[in-house]
């Protein structure tokens, strides 16, 4: 299709006659702009179009708009995806607009707006704007926010921002007083750093949102006047008497300034403070000593020195003569010369020279001998007159220290990655290694970073031994964006299990986005080791503990029962006795003793042998402490003699008793001694008397034995309670 050359005459005359005129301003624009028609014709190409695609002017002269193609193609990173773009628009009444990129870098703004004859597209105007520096420029300050976001967080001193809900004027028409109320209500911590949070003792939670009046609710007044100094003079370097959160005293000393909107109104002010509290118990404790105050104010003292155009010294400040390289009485009238190498003399003077000649202050830092210490000094010179030059150093050794001391960090921080004790390393999100030091290739059994970088192609497959080791990393680091103390066991290049502790973060770009895992490892297999080794030597010790309690408790069984019986033994019982005994007295509790044995025992030993009269006794001993309550205490009293304690029973309670155990041995049928008649008791029953009241529980137990040869005399087989007739089992 031919462009309509009576579309172009109309415009022409719609713009009054004056191409030229718009032909200036488009190029005068500082975007390049190309016009094409649909038989791709270059209709205008501005001076700016040519400079930024680098186009000669002989081809441009040629407008041909596929030659202009072919020539800028090969400098774009993406030319397929260009040219697509740009036959996709020829025929298109759509507007357009992209970002196209470089190879060497530059960037592009591209918008595309159709040429039409009514609906009719008639070609296509191409603007074209170099957005390069702009975004340089954007990622610059990504990369600035990023490290004062760093030094924010990492910072040792306390960093904050307190914002006002709303701006406050302060001026000489502002009631001031009214203003420091709203202020002191309304203005509230918004961000603060760790630093600082240690310093108040406080979490984040507690420290947000507090305003002055929190802060000062000790001392207000004394906040207001600070405030109101602060507000005057727009910043502010203070020492101030504040608390913690505990409610102990700090000292604190912090630099404020305020900040302002664009009409001038206080929004806000920042802050930084440090914990001075030790360094003010320290001058409390020098300022108990006259001595210890002036020789503090004598290091605090500048070294002051009035010097002439020769270099010779005129005066001698009396502030600090610790400082000057000699007493004050041999440099007065010295020459510089006289006191310096000739070398370092000439540089001074040349210093005082040039401050006369040029009537400007001079600033020079300098190195020198005291008292055989090296003493690094910063020192202002200013003309007095014509002649003479005033010298204020000032020690900065401590700064020159601090100085070097930091260029000495910073080389060791950025030794950190390769000379690591422990490995560190970067991964994907999904798992595919970026980057390790030597100690996470040796660890791993690699022989260099970019082998274990080649051999760890996935994490969950390579790196742990055990799957789900890496799903409880993927669920802490998701949850919590970071992962502490993981231990885990993982695998070596060799194929080798060994145990590691990790911890790791997730680093993030300026629009939250993750970039990649940070990870610390750190190789326990040694420590595990020794934890299971002490582990199954506490397993078993355990054992032998076990063991040990059981031989002890079989030991002290043994120690008080009867080795034939089960029963409790004649010692054992005793004990017991005399304990019931002495709590029947003290409470009043009646408190009754059997004591029996078998009628003709020594028969049956005769008749049928020591073992089966020991079978014997046995039963006998199984049915009497079946008879008994659970209370009841039954004992093998010696022989074939038994005694038995029933606590909270007087002897008539204790008859029954005795007489189940009687009838219960009489029904016994033993297996081997079917010859022998029928088994009998002989028992006696004696109890507690309190009028007159017994003091021995022997003596109960003699009364009790009393009755038993009682029974055995009024002819065995039969029960007698001490005092009383016997009673035979009927």
């Amino acid at each position: 299709m031919k462009t309509n050359p009576k579309l172009v005459r109309t415009n022409r005359e719609k713009q009054g006659g004056k191409p030229h005129f718009f032909e200036g301003i488009l190029q005068a624009s500082s975007d390049g702009i190309l016009a094409v028609n649909l038989e791709n014709e270059v209709l205008f190409a501005n001076q700016r179009f040519a400079e930024m695609w680098r186009i000669p002017p002989e081809l441009l002269k040629r407008k041909d708009d596929a030659l202009l193609l072919e020539s800028v193609l090969d400098q774009l990173s993406d030319p397929q995806g260009f040219l697509g773009k740009v036959r996709e628009l020829y025929n298109s009444a759509d507007e357009s607009f992209d970002t196209l990129y470089f190879k060497d870098g530059r960037i592009f703004e591209r918008l595309s707006r159709p040429l039409l004859d009514g609906p009719r597209v008639q070609g296509r105007v191409w603007s074209f704007r170099d957005i390069t520096e702009r975004k340089r420029a954007e990622e610059e300050t990504r990369e600035a926010e990023e490290r004062l976001e760093l030094f924010f967080s990492q910072s040792l001193d306390g960093f904050f921002f307190m914002m006002l809900d709303e701006p406050l004027r302060w001026d000489d028409a502002t009631d001031k007083e009214r203003a420091l109320d709203y202020a002191f209500s309304h203005m509230r911590i918004t961000r603060v750093n760790d630093a600082m949070l240690r310093q108040y003792g406080a979490t984040r939670e507690q420290f947000l949102g507090l305003t002055p009046n929190d802060f000062f609710a000790h001392d207000p007044a004394q906040g207001k006047r600070v405030w109101r100094r602060f507000f005057d003079e727009g910043r502010l370097h203070i020492e101030t008497d504040e608390r913690r959160f505990d409610g102990s005293q700090m000292w604190i000393e912090g630099d404020y300034i305020c900040m302002h909107d664009a009409a001038g109104r206080i929004t806000g002010h920042f802050g930084i403070q440090r914990d001075i509290t030790e360094r003010k118990r320290i001058e409390e404790a020098l300022a108990d000593s006259e001595a210890e105050l002036r020789a503090l104010f004598a290091s605090m003292h500048d070294v002051v020195l009035v010097i002439d155009r020769e270099g010779v010294y005129r005066k001698i400040g009396p502030t600090n003569p610790s400082l000057l390289v000699r007493p004050p009485a041999e440099l007065l009238g010295k020459n510089l010369r006289d006191v310096f190498p000739s070398s370092e003399a000439e540089t001074f003077r040349a210093v005082a020279e040039e401050v006369l000649q040029t009537n400007q202050v001079a600033h020079v830092e300098y190195e020198l001998l005291i008292n055989g210490q090296p003493v690094w000094f910063q020192a202002t010179i200013s003309p007095l007159d014509a002649e003479t030059t005033l010298w204020v150093a000032h020690d900065i050794t401590g700064r020159k220290e601090m100085e070097e001391a930091l260029r000495t960090a910073e080389a060791n921080y950025r030794s950190i990655f390769e000379y690591a004790t422990v490995g560190i390393y970067q991964s994907t999100p999904e798992g595919r290694s970026l980057r390790a030091n030597p100690m996470m290739a040796r660890i791993f059994g690699y022989d260099s970073p970019e082998d274990f970088i080649n051999g760890i192609a996935s994490m969950e497959m390579d790196y742990y031994a055990n799957p789900a080791d890496r799903q409880e990393f993927q669920r802490r680091i998701t949850d919590e964006g970071e992962v502490h103390g993981l231990i885990s066991e993982n695998k070596r290049k060799d194929g080798a299990h060994i145990w590691t502790q990790e911890s790791a973060r997730v680093v993030r770009d300026a629009n939250g986005n993750i970039l990649y895992y940070e990870g610390f490892v750190a190789d326990i297999t040694e420590r595990k080791r020794a934890e299971e080794e002490l582990q199954r030597a506490r397993d078993a010790l355990e054992e032998i503990n076990r063991e040990l309690q059981g031989s002890l408790e079989r030991e002290k069984l043994l120690a008080c029962t009867d080795g034939l019986t089960g029963l409790y033994n004649h010692r054992h019982f005793f004990e017991l006795a005399a304990r019931e005994f002495h709590a029947a007295l003290r409470h009043r509790r009646p408190l009754a003793f059997l004591m029996f044995d078998m009628d003709e025992f020594k028969g049956v030993n005769d008749s049928l042998g020591h073992a089966a009269g020991d079978r014997l006794l046995a039963r006998v001993a199984e049915a009497a402490v079946a008879q008994v309550r659970a209370s009841d205490v039954i004992a093998r009293y010696g022989g074939d003699e038994f005694i038995a304690l029933l606590p909270h029973a007087s002897a008539q309670q204790a008859l029954p008793v005795a007489e189940r155990i009687r009838a219960s041995v009489a029904s016994l049928r033993i297996e081997g001694m079917e010859k022998i008649p029928e088994i009998t008791l002989s028992i006696g029953i004696a109890e507690l008397v309190r009028e007159p009241p017994d003091e021995k529980v022997e003596r109960v137990i003699q009364r009790a034995d009393e009755a038993l040869y009682a029974a055995k005399a009024q002819g065995r087989n039969r029960t007698v309670v001490y005092g009383t007739e016997p009673r035979s089992l009927s």
